[in-house]
């Protein structure tokens, strides 16, 4: 909550009923991407939001519809247009990065 009040000093001591939290989308790489795939070009995504949930739902929705429409146009050159991820570690090796980074991140969550 420091780094809220920090960014938004008008927020001091004011009581949050709610804070979200629980799981959120990232790549190997922290890079988003939406897109169409499948052998008939007929499954659209947006995934690996990386924390930036709202404002790429909307975003990845217009690109979505703009690349069902045929029009992708204006989004050829966006870097996570069809981003491809680097693959994941196979197990036990995932569970231990995952495990990892939630110890780190909760760590930096314990600072605030």
């Amino acid at each position: 909550m420091r780094e809220l009040e920090r960014i938004y000093p008008q927020l001091s001591g004011m009581d949050f009923e709610y804070i979200w939290t629980g799981v959120l989308g990232f790549s190997i790489d922290f890079s988003q991407s939406v897109g169409v795939m499948g052998e008939h070009r007929n499954i659209y995504y947006g995934l690996a939001y990386a924390g930036h949930g709202i404002n790429l739902a909307t975003l990845f929705g217009r690109i979505i519809a703009d690349l069902y429409a045929g029009e992708q146009g204006q989004w050829r050159d966006m870097p996570f247009l069809n981003h491809r991820f680097i693959p994941l570690p196979p197990e036990p090796l995932k569970w231990v990065g995952v495990q990892a980074n939630i110890a780190y991140f909760s760590y930096l969550d314990s600072l605030d």
